[in-house]
């Protein structure tokens, strides 16, 4: 079964986390934990290049998020006895979890009103020959049919 994007998106630059800086500070009465600055400036660039491609208004309802986080293949991995393929997976130390919330929160209130409209979707590590982060965004019926069709998948219809 084939499903239309509402919308996709190609952002360049090597995928990067949510992470935190480990600095807390208090705000009205409560500790906070404060984003490192690689990550506001990354969650900065990637906003900027969805802003640019981003739709005339928000998605409003359901979405379907699928996510490729590509990682280029170090020179020295591109051949050889140890190369590594263009489009396999990439094991590298970075939690697929973080990668995606860089992204989701990104494309708040640009791409749809809010991330809580999230309602499923895929997320892959691969190497490629570029560094870049692949963004598909699947709304309306389509998002529900998709996530329709993986509940039943897992057995969590009756």
């Amino acid at each position: 079964m084939s499903h239309t994007p509402a919308w996709s998106c190609s952002i360049p630059g090597r995928p990067a986390t949510k992470g935190n800086s480990g600095r807390i500070v208090k705000m009205g009465g409560f500790s906070r934990l404060l984003p490192s600055k690689r990550a506001v400036k990354a969650e900065s660039d990637a906003r900027s290049v969805i802003t640019a491609r981003a739709p005339a208004t928000p998605l409003v309802g359901p979405v379907v998020v699928d996510a490729c986080f590509v990682f280029a293949v170090p020179q020295g991995k591109r051949k050889g006895r140890h190369k590594i393929e263009f489009g396999s997976p990439c094991l590298l130390r970075i939690d697929r979890g973080n990668l995606l919330k860089l992204i989701e929160d990104a494309m708040n209130g640009l791409v749809y009103l809010d991330d809580s409209q999230v309602v499923g979707g895929s997320v892959a590590k691969i190497w490629g020959d570029v560094d870049e982060t692949r963004v598909v965004v699947f709304g309306g019926t389509n998002a529900v049919t998709m996530v329709t069709a993986a509940t039943a998948l897992a057995g969590a219809t009756r």
